[in-house]
């Protein structure tokens, strides 16, 4: 039967996702690895998960330049033969640092992996931290810096997270140039003896490969001896959601970054899921309400958005935009309206089911790699949720109710407990 083109296709609702699981091996050293099989791309990605990030770092940048040098120089390499050998096989690697984790990242063809595995356990158990290496690195990211400090965008991201969380928390740390310059080698080489050397890892395997690299994998990262566990820290919750207000003036800035938002839940809580649907239709996606009201209709901004954002005990919500420094004040009073649009009057029968299909809709494309697959995984497991997370995911945007987001609107959109942070010219 030929195909009626002049005919739409069906939609089809996703109502149910069989997310491919994980599995878990026990390396000889007792570290976990998770394996996924998936893809048919000859391809796999190799990561490294250590407990160390801000949270457990001596002082500020610590962590961060601890991860920054990891791979730029062992006892038997340098940094330039570290770099050669990585492109000899064709393969990417990249380390990042967060509050509570470090990353070690490792992207190439299933044939070359075990050729670079020896290399990759070097560099978790023999790293040097040259002192030139680190004062290259200090010159770049101070030189970043200073760029960043002409951008409002950057400092009010920057002012936001330490009013929601506190000057000294773990994920309101912020580099500076005397931060910057304090670094050394030797106190790169403790920090990172204590929290990476010897300490206990996991290990991600993603993509297509064949069986036999868990047992290469084994005979290398899983033959590294572990010291004795040091206690697990995790960051605090954000503070109590309070009204408060900051400005930093930037002179010769005609732009204004706006950034309002509060402490929110975390993944755990069972209003976070209600709170992801009524983000989206409030300013989560370009057909939202902010973009409507403040970009088409008011034209203060080429683009306005909100995110509800997780940690592991808490999270925060923030909307940011920048626009003309004369127009910031009637940006946040727009803001306050729709809010309270939200508060007071239940959300369209149509407006729901558009932005229910286009949650749903984005889910299913961001889960079409075993990259991507890794990526939920990782989300699931180090929140302590099970993977009907992701299920109980798609039921909350299928049948949250108009009313059940109004009583979250009530309760978590009140202006009150709102933080409002703008950074511009006068």
């Amino acid at each position: 039967m030929p195909l009626d083109r002049t005919q739409a296709p069906a939609i089809e609702p996703i109502t149910h996702f069989d997310m491919p699981h994980a599995q878990c091996h026990r390396l000889h050293n007792g570290a976990n690895l998770y394996t996924l099989n998936a893809g048919k791309q000859e391809v796999v990605g190799l990561e490294i998960f250590f407990n160390s990030g801000t949270v457990n770092q001596p002082a500020n940048g610590v962590s961060f330049f601890m991860a920054k040098m990891l791979a730029e120089g062992t006892k038997a390499h340098t940094s330039k033969q570290i770099t050669e050998q990585i492109a000899q096989y064709g393969a990417f690697m990249e380390v990042q640092t967060g509050a509570e984790r470090t990353f070690l990242s490792v992207y190439t063809l299933p044939k070359f992996l075990p050729n670079l595995l020896p290399l990759i356990a070097e560099i978790v158990t023999q790293a040097s931290f040259p002192e030139e290496e680190l004062e290259n690195l200090k010159n770049i990211s101070l030189q970043q810096h200073r760029v960043n400090l002409e951008k409002t965008a950057y400092l009010a991201g920057v002012q936001f997270k330490k009013e929601i969380f506190g000057a000294n928390h773990p994920l309101s740390v912020a580099l500076s140039e005397e931060v910057i310059m304090a670094q050394n080698s030797e106190q790169l080489r403790n920090y990172y003896a204590q929290t990476v050397a010897v300490q206990p890892f996991e290990v991600m395997l993603s993509g297509h490969y064949p069986d036999s690299l868990l047992k290469a994998i084994d005979q290398t990262l899983g033959q590294i001896t572990f010291g004795v566990p040091a206690q697990k820290l995790v960051a605090a919750p954000a503070e109590t959601a309070h009204k408060q207000r900051f400005f930093l003036p930037k002179e010769g800035s005609v732009q204004a970054s706006v950034r309002v938002g509060r402490a929110m839940v975390s993944r755990k809580h069972p209003d976070y899921l209600g709170l992801k649907l009524l983000n989206e239709i409030f300013g989560g996606y370009f057909g939202s309400r902010l973009m409507k009201n403040i970009r088409e209709e008011k034209g203060y901004t080429y683009g306005i958005h909100s995110s509800v954002v997780p940690t592991f005990n808490s999270g925060y919500m923030v909307i940011g935009t920048d626009v003309n420094k004369n127009v910031a004040d009637a940006t946040i009073e727009e803001i306050y309206k729709e809010m309270e649009i939200l508060r007071t009057e239940l959300v369209p029968t149509d407006e729901l089911d558009t932005v229910r299909n286009y949650m749903l809709g984005s889910f299913a494309n961001s889960i079409n790699t075993p990259f991507a697959l890794a990526e939920r995984f990782k989300t699931v497991h180090f929140d302590g949720l099970k993977y009907d997370y992701y299920n109980q995911y798609i039921d909350a945007i299928r049948n949250t109710t108009a009313e059940q987001l109004q009583r979250l609107a009530q309760q978590y959109y009140d202006p009150a407990h709102m933080t409002e942070v703008v950074v511009g010219g006068l």
